[in-house]
């Protein structure tokens, strides 16, 4: 005689193995990547970790308003092709323009169609090579989809950006627009559509500009992580399938344990960031975090770097979500010069020691899963190319020693990062809760109730999963 456990164990392992078989014949841009405790992870819960660069003027590129053709192609599918040679697997892409003459928004709510077909463009060629890319919907410095772009066209103050209803009405219905974009080459909509790895909402948000500061800094966090929940958990309820990081600087709030690891003075807690509250928000999957020493004037702290990474890596942990160092930099007057021991060798120190901090916690397991660089712009090519003036001390040229001798290693060993998550559950994204009605599960629950809720909790992409299978 059967008993009926026996026959809901062996109907249980007949539909794992089904879903894994299926799992399994997915293709990489196919699934979702998600997070599982402190690690990003595939349909397979095997272990995603990467080195990324932040792209610029690939929209501008894309649409043939500034650069011209590489190798026959365009400027942004060179980017790529180049990228996906050197195992750089996630671009960090302005979906907003960079230069003026090319906004993504007109007016709130008034679009250009040419520089959405570009972003289309620009999506279809990144899923060409394997890239995934996280799109940035906003600016908080000047260019197109800025914030000083929202606050004229609601009739805001600037500083008011943050707790207007009107503005944050208007970035809210740009969310709607944006996730529901249908891309014209290959007609997938943007929130079906994998070659996306995340979304950050904002470009380093604060209050207000580098010459403003904030009168009453406790008000001032209250209201950025009130705007933070807001616009993160709008943009999970029109698309519940991708990651979701904020995009700011990472600056600790006043009182926390790590408040000395920010840059000298108060005026990091003056712009309303708050790293552990905000990253803590319900719909906010992973952690983000910004480094310049030269912007920040800590650029003769030798310390600092390590510092730096090592108070992200540990709140992060404290959080139980991945760490990624989305953004860092440092300028050069000549990012083209050939000379081993020229002006381009004084940014070599900052991309070792960050790339060196990145494998440390890769191979200790520690919550730092990847590093992005600044910056990748394919338009600059030379001293001569245009927006040289502009954008050259930020560029790493793809022949320098820099890309070659410390990125191009660093994307290898990330790359060949393997193994499955402990704690994961396979399976694809299946959002079923909203972030209202999370805060409530598990409350009152009693005994035999939520017992898949520890896998649950274990894989997210913002929310609280339920897996194809496990129920």
């Amino acid at each position: 005689m059967v008993s009926k456990t026996s026959l809901s164990m062996k109907g249980t392992a007949t539909l794992l193995l089904f879903t894994v078989v299926v799992l399994s014949q997915l293709s990489p841009s196919s699934a979702f990547i998600r997070t599982s405790g402190t690690r990003f992870v595939d349909e397979n819960c095997g272990d995603f970790a990467f080195v990324g660069a932040n792209a610029w003027r690939l929209l501008e590129s894309q649409a043939g308003v500034a650069g011209e053709e590489i190798d026959g192609m365009t400027a942004t599918e060179w980017l790529f092709k180049t990228a996906a040679e050197n195992n750089i697997t996630v671009i960090r892409v302005f979906a907003t323009g960079v230069e003026d003459d090319l906004p993504i928004q007109v007016e709130a709510g008034e679009y250009n169609e040419k520089a959405l077909i570009a972003l289309d463009e620009t999506l279809d060629l990144a899923a060409k090579y394997n890239i995934m890319v996280t799109l940035v919907l906003a600016r908080m410095w000047q260019g197109p989809d800025a914030l000083a772009n929202y606050a004229s066209w609601t009739g805001t103050p600037i500083d008011n950006f943050f707790s207007d209803e009107t503005a944050i009405q208007a970035f809210l219905d740009h969310i709607t627009f944006m996730v529901n974009r249908v891309n014209t080459v290959n007609g997938k909509p943007y929130r079906d559509d994998a070659t996306i790895f995340s979304w950050n909402l904002m470009n380093e948000p604060r209050f207000f500009s580098n010459s403003t500061d904030c009168d009453d800094p406790v008000s001032c966090a209250d209201t950025m992580n009130s705007w933070i929940r807001t616009t993160s958990d709008h943009l999970k309820s029109e698309d519940p399938n991708h990651l979701i990081a904020i995009g700011s600087e990472g600056f600790f709030g006043s009182g926390s344990e790590f408040e000395d690891a920010n840059p000298g003075g108060d005026w990091a807690l003056q712009t309303g960031q708050d790293f552990e509250r905000n990253s803590a928000n319900p719909s906010i999957d992973y952690a983000v975090a910004h480094l310049w020493l030269d912007n920040w004037d800590v650029a003769g702290d030798d310390d600092f770097v390590e510092d730096w990474i090592d108070a992200h890596k540990r709140a992060a942990a404290e959080l139980n979500m991945p760490l990624h160092l989305e953004e860092f930099g440092k300028n050069t007057t000549n990012p083209f010069d050939p000379d081993a021991d020229g002006e381009e060798s004084i940014r070599r120190e900052t991309f070792k020691q960050v790339f060196d901090e990145l494998e440390q916690s890769l191979e200790n397991g520690e919550s730092l899963r990847a590093a992005s660089y600044w910056m990748f712009d394919p338009i600059l090519q030379s001293a001569e190319s245009d927006g040289f003036e502009d954008y050259g001390q930020d560029q790493v040229a793809v022949d320098s020693y820099t890309f070659q001798e410390i990125i191009v290693p660093a994307a290898r060993a990330a790359s060949e990062v393997q193994g499955v998550v402990d704690g994961c559950d396979p399976g694809l994204v299946s959002a079923i809760t909203s972030p209202a009605a999370e805060e409530g599960e598990g409350e009152g629950e009693g005994e035999g109730e939520g017992e898949d809720s520890e896998s649950e909790q274990n894989v997210s992409a913002g929310r609280k999963l339920k897996m194809l299978v496990w129920a």
